[in-house]
Parts: C-alpha cells; sequence; structure tokens
C-alpha cells in the first residue's frame, strides 16, 4: 500500500526545452523517516526536470502515480504484526479504509430520475443501470464465482462489495477482471492498482452533511492552518457521529476469514449506525 506517515514538500525552478520556466513543486512520501520523504521529493524533481529538458510533458497526478497525500489515522497489523490495512484522512476530510489483504469494489448506480432519454433508451431494450439492475448483477456474478464470499452493503450512489475467501492484488488481471464484473467504477480501478490497495470509506461526505470542504490540504503548514482545520474537525465529527456511510444488503458464499472478518468488523463499527436511516 502507498500509504505514508510522513510526506516533505521541495520547490524548484527549471526551464523546459523551449527554454520556458516552471515552477515546481513535489511532494515525497515515507513510512519511514522525512529525511526520506525529502529524498523521494528531491527524486521526483530530478527526474521532472530531466523530462522538461527532453521536451516531455509531466503528466504527473495523484490518481495515476497512487501517492495520496492523505493524513495516516491507524495503521491495523494482523496477529503476526504484519501490517493489513490502514485509516487515512482524505483530501475532504473523510476516513479511509485501505487495505490490500480485501478486495473491495465501489459501484456507482444512476440514480438520477428517469428524463426521456432513459425512457427512449428503454424502448430499445436498454435498461436503467438503478440499484436493482445493480444488486441483480452483483447477486449473478456472486453465483459465477460460487467459492467465494460476497458481502454487499447499500452506499448513498450504490453499494460497496467486500470479496472474501482469497486474496485479489490491486494490480492482478483477475482483481480487474472481479471488478469490471461488479460493475465498479472505473477512476476507483485507476486508484486501486496505482496505490496498490482497495479503499472504503468510512464517515460521511462533508456536502451531504451541508458542511464545507476543509480549506487547507493536509499536510497544513503553520499553525493558522492546522488550527481552522482542528475547527472543521471538530465541527464535521460532531455533524457526522450518528450519520451511516452504508447498510448491510446481504452475504452471499462461504463464510470468509477470521482476518477478513476482523478488517469487515472494523468497516461496520464505522460505518454503520443504529440511529441513522439516511446514507452520506
Amino acid at each position: 500500500m502507498k500509504v505514508f506517515k510522513y510526506w516533505h514538500r521541495e520547490q524548484r525552478n527549471s526551464n523546459n526545452s523551449k527554454g520556458l520556466p516552471y515552477a515546481l513543486t513535489a511532494w515525497g512520501g515515507s513510512g519511514s523517516s522525512l529525511e526520506d520523504a525529502r529524498t523521494r521529493a528531491l527524486e521526483k524533481l530530478d527526474a521532472w526536470v530531466m523530462r522538461l529538458g527532453c521536451g516531455e510533458a509531466l503528466g504527473e497526478y495523484e490518481y495515476r502515480n497512487g501517492e495520496l497525500r492523505e493524513e495516516l489515522l491507524e495503521t491495523i497489523y494482523d496477529e503476526q504484526g504484519r501490517e493489513v490495512a490502514a485509516i487515512t484522512r482524505n483530501r475532504y476530510g473523510a476516513a479511509v479504509l485501505n487495505t490490500a489483504s480485501l478486495l473491495i469494489a465501489d459501484v456507482d448506480a444512476d440514480i438520477r430520475k428517469p428524463g426521456l432519454f432513459t425512457r427512449l433508451f428503454a424502448l430499445f431494450g436498454h435498461q436503467q443501470r438503478d440499484k436493482a439492475w445493480h444488486l441483480e448483477n452483483i447477486r449473478h456474478v456472486a453465483q459465477r464465482h460460487g467459492q467465494l464470499g460476497f458481502i454487499v452493503y447499500e452506499t448513498f450512489a450504490g453499494f460497496r462489495v467486500f470479496v472474501t475467501g482469497r486474496d485479489f492484488s490491486p494490480a492482478d488481471t483477475e482483481s480487474r477482471a472481479l471488478l469490471n464484473e461488479l460493475g465498479s467504477d472505473q477512476l476507483y480501478q485507476v486508484l486501486c492498482r496505482t496505490q496498490q490497495c482497495y479503499r472504503a470509506r468510512l464517515t460521511a461526505k462533508p456536502w451531504r452533511c451541508g458542511l464545507p470542504l476543509p480549506e487547507r490540504s493536509f499536510p497544513r503548514q503553520d499553525s493558522t492552518a492546522e488550527a481552522a482545520f482542528s475547527q472543521w474537525l471538530s465541527n464535521y465529527q460532531a455533524k457526522t457521529t450518528a450519520i451511516a456511510v452504508c447498510r448491510h444488503v446481504e452475504k452471499i458464499g462461504p463464510v470468509s476469514s477470521a482476518a477478513s472478518n476482523e478488517l469487515l468488523a472494523l468497516h461496520d463499527r464505522w460505518t454503520i449506525k443504529t440511529t441513522s436511516t439516511a446514507l452520506a
């Protein structure tokens, strides 16, 4: 998993092959030290300067290199002391479960009200892929893979599916094929491959709770930014503590392992609220 505890920023001015100036900023992440994070940031800058000098486009983007700058909240280890998951805080302030040991599919349904084009497509046999369609598809996929377990949750926009019974590396072709069968979001699949883990949001999206986005991204650079974020986080936690992110729908297939059960229990403690009916 590309989940880092330490982050460091380096900046450098450079020119491309045509002499045009570029102000470059690189973040380096590390699980061991700030010095290692600094080294990685400098390595990125060296590579970018070389590419600019050769006339190449930089093309760097978080979803493409898999290094998301997220605050590490908790690391989860198995009985042998191996890291199996981590909880981070994403760019808009929500807590996220990251794991490379348990396949998670994020399935977005068409939740718009049927319009003219939807009705016209239906006349030609094109069914709207709403939640009912996706749930039926998930059940068909589970039948085709009877040796696996499928734990299905409903989310605001669709479904979240945990697949148990064996490990699927996020980079494997088998993983990609199964995610496609389940109808998992394509951008989510790219992030899984580049970050080398699967992800599941554990707390509500702030705009669905009437809250603004946090003003400053992580890592925050000074005490003013830290104080502003702390105030935002206090408001966010107060507003979202009792709000559910998903609700359990059904379990299909064989019993899962003790390791996956532990992660599922952690997930449920964060996401399922008995007092909440709406999903955010």
